[in-house]
């Protein structure tokens, strides 16, 4: 497979408009992943002759990704440490078929174990309390769309928002010539994430391979200062993305070198340098649906939250024959008393700060280092009119 574009008329944008349900394709489902459009083999064609435009590569990426009817990738995060010579490393796996994805991130002692169904999102934590915590909620997760997925990793999601919604609305746009990226020939997209409240201070540039899959050769997003709206003050680089064809007309990156940049007092400081790699990349071996969703073990502490956008919540314990038990709660409560009690008489003194600390630390490692200061910077955004794309300086 070296071009993913024949020259067979089809509609593609009329595929991205509503799933089944109804639903507006920014909350269906897993629309905001682009390469979750598994059809069969070629109905995802589209004429695009020799131009260089948003439909050209819209219809690129769609024609790729419905090869991938379902896709497991283990990874590696690596990044400096305090020890140069012993850097420190974060596991993950990313597992997806049709509206299923399945994604658990790995480091030291803590486990984040996630999955979405298009409806209903799971998490389970291991690690962070002395019993197993789970949340439940009705909404779309932010892994989606985070530096944690492996969407993003594949170029398919700027963040907050599928490439192709972006390229379809007019936040991002393609340059209408190619130009070289280490050697390879790229189409170059670039636009402004925009947040619910129209305002984002994030801009991002790709350059896509059209010749192995339209994946990234290179990612760059540059976030901008909350009051000065032309100043970047942080970047981040993707560069040397070692991409290979895993399967037959499939296309996936293997290697990718991330760099993180912040202005301080007028000068550029790097704080990260980070190495992700793929240790194994498997396509179409016939995951099954069970294998993707998040189980509770018995046990679990579970905050369930049955209306979205809301904090209320239901809290019950998992029994032995995996129901939910309100119970449950009692005996928890007693072994959180008891924790606490264990944690005073070590110096604790009860404020939960090393509580709070693990968990700190556990947003940092979950999001990789990068993706947590974005993550901040986006946090910050003031409400605001949409962005125009704004190069940075």
């Amino acid at each position: 497979m070296r071009n993913c574009v024949d020259r067979h008329k089809t509609d593609v944008t009329a595929l991205w408009k509503k799933d089944p349900r109804g639903i507006p394709r920014y909350k269906a489902s897993m629309v905001v992943g682009v390469c979750i459009l598994f059809a069969p083999g070629s109905q995802l064609r589209a004429q695009t002759g020799n131009k260089i435009n948003s439909d050209s590569v819209i219809a690129g990426i769609l024609a790729h990704d419905s090869g991938m009817r379902d896709l497991e990738v283990s990874f590696e995060l690596h990044f400096p440490g305090a020890d140069a010579a012993a850097p420190v490393f974060q596991a993950g796996t990313w597992a997806h078929k049709g509206n299923l994805c399945h994604y658990r991130n790995i480091s030291g002692a803590l486990t984040w174990e996630n999955s979405y169904d298009g409806e209903v999102a799971r998490m389970l934590m291991l690690g962070q309390a002395p019993w197993p915590e789970g949340i439940i909620r009705r909404e779309q997760p932010s892994f989606l769309v985070n530096s944690t997925s492996i969407l993003y990793t594949m170029g398919r999601t700027p963040f907050g928002e599928s490439l192709v919604d972006a390229l379809e609305g007019g936040t991002a746009r393609v340059q209408p010539k190619s130009v070289k990226m280490n050697g390879h020939e790229c189409y170059v997209v670039e636009g402004n994430t925009v947040t619910d409240k129209g305002d984002d201070r994030i801009f991002f540039r790709y350059w896509l391979d059209p010749e192995c899959g339209f994946m990234p050769r290179r990612r760059e997003e540059y976030a901008y200062d909350d009051k000065v709206r032309t100043l970047v003050v942080v970047k981040n680089i993707a560069y040397d993305h070692e991409v290979s064809e895993v399967s037959p007309g499939v296309w996936f990156p293997l290697s990718i070198w991330i760099e993180g940049l912040e202005l301080e007092h007028g000068e550029w400081k790097r704080w990260a340098n980070n190495h992700w790699k793929a240790i194994k990349v498997a396509v179409n071996t016939g995951l099954t649906d069970e294998q993707l969703i998040v189980k509770f073990p018995p046990g679990t502490y579970v905050r369930d939250y049955p209306h979205p956008d809301s904090d209320e919540f239901q809290e019950y314990v998992i029994a032995a024959d995996g129901s939910p038990d309100p119970a449950g709660l009692k005996e928890l409560t007693k072994l959180a008393q008891a924790a606490l009690q264990e944690g005073q008489a070590h110096g604790g003194g009860g404020t939960g700060k090393g509580r709070t600390k693990l968990l700190a630390g556990g947003v940092v490692a979950g999001l990789g280092i990068c993706g947590a200061l974005f993550v901040w910077v986006r946090a910050r955004s003031r409400p605001g009119k949409s962005l125009q794309a704004v190069r940075p300086r």
